[in-house]
């Protein structure tokens, strides 16, 4: 019985210690492929974040050059409208300065109508 014992005793052992190797070597695996999972977690993040960084880079352009484009055309459209308002304020100059000249002239008649008279009745 002695004999049987040990034998047991043996086999468990040697049974416990395979058990105990395939742990390990599981273990090891394991490890392995959490840190595969993670490695390609991580580059996968990374070229994502890359994507979008070029993305929101293309976006932040495109915005600057509408913004440009839509600036330059305020300035065009201001400038018009100052060229306009010149031209408009230069015409009414114009107007005025006739309107003056044409009122001088009738007030200078008038005067003169006037003084004519004052003249002839002063001679009789």
């Amino acid at each position: 019985m002695k004999k049987l014992a040990l034998a047991a005793l043996i086999l468990g052992s040697s049974l416990a210690l395979t058990a105990c190797d395939q742990a390990k070597e599981q273990a090891s695996q394991t490890t392995e492929t959490v840190t595969e999972t993670a490695k390609d977690v991580k580059d996968n993040a990374v070229e994502k974040a890359g994507e979008v960084k070029d993305n929101a880079v293309e976006k932040a352009n495109e915005v600057k050059d509408a913004a440009a484009e839509k600036m330059d055309a305020a300035v065009d459209a201001t400038k018009e409208k100052v060229a306009a308002a010149k031209e408009a304020v230069a015409d009414k100059a114009e107007e005025v300065k006739n309107a003056v000249s044409d009122k001088a002239a009738e007030m200078k008649e008038a005067v003169s109508d006037k003084a004519n008279e004052v003249k002839d009745a002063a001679e009789k």
